[in-house]
């Protein structure tokens, strides 16, 4: 195991947006977006209305309708991904955990034996799901239905007027850990920052804008990129573990395990590995000759074989 000092990489976006229908959720995320720049696409599970901001905003989309499985959110991302776009909208992410399909919906398939059966097989289902959000090469923002209740409260006027606000996220426990930022709006569209790594917006109350996807790429970019990465600290560790090799059966481990995690993405630089890799072959080459001499051989034998290899 290596220990190495700390460093800033530039990283891609996870970002939450919870709140009730009507707090502007899809608005937001396409100001922020919008601020970032790049090729925006959309994930829309809401019955088209992803598409009423079309003269608003530049952004593609595929409209994504029953079954909401993880499994085809899955292969939506990618479809965005392979495609080439740099920040994609997922509006919501709700549905792949209580609408028609999704995670609720596989375990209640289970019947009687949904705490078992139904969670064994849906549980994983979640997980891939959310790994596939956490390691996209994209940008990701996503919304986020609420579960809400109505409170009465008093308006300008004094008067006692009902309020709708929302509380948890309708997915998994916990899934707000998963992102980079992640805030709460309410019905004034005004949006509680309730987890923030970047430190700009910490526990601030504030209107998603423009202005707040630009300040958030321009953290996202300080650092270095993932090929400065390679090229200065993993790769220099896989040519020492290459060097370190004992056995040819060693150097295969440790190179097979490089070339499966690296050499798709970074063949131009992985092109020093290979050379690296090919030297410490001819070393075991060089050094596979070796002579065993039994005991029982006549003195006689012993020296013409000596004679021979001298």
């Amino acid at each position: 195991m290596l220990i190495r000092k700390a460093e800033r990489k530039k990283a891609k976006l996870r970002l939450g947006i919870a709140g009730p229908s009507g707090s502007g959720k899809t608005w937001s995320a396409l100001e922020i977006a919008t601020g970032m720049g790049g090729k925006i696409g959309m994930i829309d599970t809401e019955s088209g209305r992803g598409e009423l901001y079309g003269n608003d905003f530049g952004y593609d989309i595929i409209r994504l309708e029953a079954p909401y499985s993880p499994e085809r959110y899955i292969e939506a991302i990618k479809t965005f991904e392979n495609a080439g776009y740099d920040i994609l909208i997922i509006d919501s992410l709700s549905h792949a955990w209580v609408g028609d399909g999704g995670v609720l919906s596989i375990v209640d398939r289970a019947g009687s034996k949904s705490f078992t059966e139904g969670w064994r097989v849906a549980t994983p289902k979640q997980n891939s799901l959310i790994d596939t959000l956490v390691n996209s090469k994209m940008h990701i923002i996503t919304t986020f239905r609420v579960k809400t209740e109505y409170v009465t409260e008093k308006d300008d006027r004094g008067r006692m007027v009902p309020k709708k606000v929302g509380l948890a996220p309708v997915q998994r426990d916990g899934v707000e850990y998963e992102f980079t930022v992640f805030m709460d709006i309410n019905q004034e569209h005004i949006a509680h920052v309730t987890k923030d790594n970047t430190k700009m917006f910490d526990n601030e109350w504030l209107k998603p804008s423009k202005q707040m996807g630009g300040k958030l790429m321009e953290w996202l970019n300080t650092g270095l990129g993932s090929t400065e990465v390679f090229k200065q600290r993993i790769m220099p560790e896989i040519i020492d573990a290459i060097r370190e090799t004992e056995s040819l059966e060693q150097l295969k481990e440790v190179y097979i395990k490089a070339y499966q995690q690296y050499a798709e993405e970074y063949p131009e630089d992985f092109k020093a590995i290979d050379a690296v890799k090919e030297d410490k072959k001819l070393e075991f080459a060089d050094s596979k000759v070796s002579v065993t001499i039994p005991t029982n051989i006549p003195n006689t034998k012993l020296s013409e074989m000596a004679g021979a290899l001298s």
